[in-house]
């Protein structure tokens, strides 16, 4: 009996001998941006970890504050670190808050690429999104090919061609009856004893007139200058929470 039980102690022995020791299992790259905001115990992060911990958090913080082209520059300095997808997805908002809407689009499609995890509800979110910047982007090169001409350029040009108008409606009949007889002779054949003198009148007409419609063909017409009319603060769509 006591030979037996012996055999048993050796038994359980081996069998505890050649078990796995359980390591841990090192965090996914999408995990490290929740382990930054967890207590650590000091000494177990390397230094990679921390620093990409310190770009994390203070990008999050700028974020927050609304100082988006800060929180971009140490974001993109925490994801050259550590490619962790979800910080994709504040960049590329962080670029829509801007007004960077080409910019946003792709880190947002990045994000949706390179993470599997992103839950169900989430990503029919960000395809929204994109959807919406897709829409955005069309108009914007739309305005681009056809910038739109601020309308008190169309008011002052139309303006300045009907008053350039009426002078010439007056001028040019002044300059064509020039040197005309005002009354005609009582004589067929006779010299005619008054003529019209209207070519200076006719000149300080025309002159002026043209000079008017060219300057109102040139208001009118002249190509308006293409900028971007996405403002983070003020278009209501750049204003939509994430």
């Amino acid at each position: 009996m006591g030979l037996l039980l012996a055999l048993g102690e050796v038994a359980s022995a081996q069998t505890l001998a050649v078990q796995p020791v359980a390591h841990p299992i090192s965090p996914a790259p999408q995990d490290h941006a929740q382990l930054c905001e967890e207590e650590v115990e000091e000494g177990t992060q390397s230094e990679e970890q921390r620093t990409f911990c310190q770009h994390l958090r203070r990008g999050l913080s700028c974020y927050d504050a609304k100082q988006y082209r800060e929180a971009i520059e140490e974001l993109t300095q925490a994801y050259r670190l550590i490619a962790a997808p979800r910080i994709l997805y504040k960049i590329g908002h962080a670029h829509r808050r801007l007004g960077q809407l080409r910019e946003s689009r792709q880190y947002l499609s990045m994000f949706l690429t390179m993470d599997a995890t992103v839950p169900e509800a989430q990503r029919k979110k960000v395809h929204g999104t994109l959807r919406e910047l897709e829409q955005r982007i069309a108009e914007e090169e739309k305005k681009a090919a056809f910038p739109l001409r601020p309308r008190w350029r169309l008011g002052v040009g139309a303006g300045l061609n009907g008053l350039g108008a009426v002078l010439l409606g007056f001028g040019i009949p002044g300059l064509a009856v020039d040197g005309a007889c005002v009354h005609s002779p009582p004589i067929p054949g006779a010299q005619c004893p008054e003529l019209y003198q209207t070519t200076t009148l006719g000149r300080g007409l025309v002159i002026p007139g043209a000079l008017l419609m060219v300057a109102g063909t040139i208001t009118a017409a002249w190509p308006a200058r293409n900028r971007t009319e996405h403002n983070a603060e003020k278009s209501p769509f750049l204003a939509k929470k994430e």
